[in-house]
């Protein structure tokens, strides 16, 4: 299934979300998350590690809402990563693996 389906399936049939405001939700979501990759990597090049917990933490549960459970749980690894103080290089890896899961969506 596209993450797309997976998305309105989730928001329309779980959450009960009304048809005509699933794809508002899903322009804001969409939206959110693209700030968030931008801030990700400015934190990681100018080293602000603890900033990137955060935004990759904010990243998590905007995923969590659209019920992108696998996606979330794999942000959460990159922020706990990121709170033990892995390789820059291993969080920037990481990163990009999980804009590709996201890459139709976002």
């Amino acid at each position: 299934m596209s993450i797309m389906k997976k998305i309105k399936r989730y928001l329309s049939q779980e959450l009960g979300v009304e048809e005509e405001e699933v794809e508002g939700l899903i322009q804001l979501a969409r939206e959110s998350l693209r700030e968030n990759f931008e801030k990700l990597e400015r934190c990681l090049l100018e080293d602000r590690i603890e900033e990137f917990a955060r935004v990759i933490h904010t990243i998590k549960g905007v995923l969590l809402n659209l019920g992108l459970e696998e996606e979330a749980a794999f942000s959460k690894e990159i922020e706990l990563k990121a709170r033990a103080g892995e390789a820059k290089e291993m969080l920037t890896e990481m990163v990009k693996t999980l804009k590709r899961y996201l890459a139709e969506f976002i």
